[in-house]
């Protein structure tokens, strides 16, 4: 990070700038697998221009932009693009890839002690998956009430279907705590099922839990129109942009003309397309001419740059009586 940009990031007018899902740049966090896939990719896309790149030295240079296991450079990006706030994503992935450095109860303190780093910086919404039986269900409550954290982070590609009806005290306790659900959509790893990757997926568990605010992300990649039919039919769902800094603008832009700026979040996918350019770089692409400002009105294009993430976060209730208690920082209900 050699230049600072705070002068040429879009005004908000004052509206908070929220990256709507961001990650930990670190395999202690994201699975080495999943890293390793997103170098094959890199890979494959040099060789198809011709770029006589060794795989190894891909690979290296792929694994050093997941080298930030505190989100220091993610805060210098932050504050270079004029963004207030991320929301940092916490999946599971310990059950299907079963190569995390860390525990998903290690992983939960490891995100505690960055927002310990960065006050006021950072909220965290995270999944525990439900086949490590009830014990799941009860670590993610006793940390909402530990760390507060701010809703759950779904990834059915690891196996899971979010109409699975082990999901529905996971779904509860958001219902009863105000919190949003994200659930992943779209292209992953290449090593975890695609399958389940469809936005469809959501809508029995949003018919259902209407007191639940759901928000598609990547507004899938691959399946927009479903996306979009979700979030016009069904008010508790929202759409993000995450993983579009890949894509050209037209794709944002043809999201835009739905006429639901206001159900979309802007979102970074941090750290996943970091080699494209810095967090500015796609502020200053989506505010140029062309670009989706022009699609929407003032109050849309603040709802989309931050206003309606901070309208799902604000739902959070306090714990209702009989709530458990607590869990000392570092207890480990479940180990992966």
């Amino acid at each position: 990070m050699t230049v600072r940009e705070h002068a040429t990031v879009p005004d908000m007018d004052g509206v908070p700038v929220i990256d709507g899902q961001a990650f930990v740049a670190s395999t202690d966090i994201l699975s080495p697998t999943f890293v390793r896939a997103i170098a094959e990719h890199t890979h494959q896309w040099m060789e198809a221009q011709g770029l006589p790149v060794p795989k190894a030295r891909v690979h290296a240079a792929c694994e050093a932009q997941f080298n930030d296991p505190y989100c220091d450079a993610l805060v210098g990006q932050m504050d270079d693009a004029g963004i207030a706030r991320s929301v940092l994503m916490l999946p599971d992935f310990t059950f299907a890839l079963r190569d995390a450095r860390l525990s998903i109860a290690e992983m939960i303190e490891r995100h505690r002690a960055i927002r310990d780093r960065h006050p006021g910086r950072f909220h965290v919404m995270f999944g525990v998956d439900p086949r490590w039986g009830r014990d799941s269900a009860d670590l993610f409550e006793r940390s909402l009430d530990a760390h507060g954290f701010d809703g759950m982070k779904l990834y059915p590609p690891c196996g899971v279907h979010p109409g699975d009806r082990a999901l529905w005290p996971f779904y509860e306790i958001c219902r009863d705590r105000g919190l949003p659900v994200s659930v992943h959509t779209g292209g992953t790893a290449s090593a975890l099922q695609l399958d389940l990757s469809h936005p469809r997926m959501v809508e029995e568990p949003s018919r259902l839990f209407p007191g639940v605010d759901f928000i598609i992300s990547h507004a899938s990649n691959c399946y927009s129109d479903e996306a979009v039919m979700l979030c016009t039919s069904r008010p508790n769902v929202y759409l993000d942009i995450s993983a579009y800094a890949a894509q050209p603008m037209r794709r944002v832009n043809a999201l835009m003309e739905y006429g639901i700026g206001h159900k979309i979040v802007f979102a970074t996918d941090w750290p996943s397309f970091r080699g494209q350019g810095p967090q500015a770089q796609l502020l200053r692409a989506l505010s140029k001419p062309g670009g989706p400002k022009e699609l929407l009105r003032d109050f849309e294009w603040k709802r989309f740059m931050g206003g309606t993430m901070a309208s799902l976060l604000a739902k959070r209730v306090a714990a209702p009586a009989g709530a458990p208690s607590p869990v000392p920082a570092g207890a480990a209900a479940v180990e992966a």
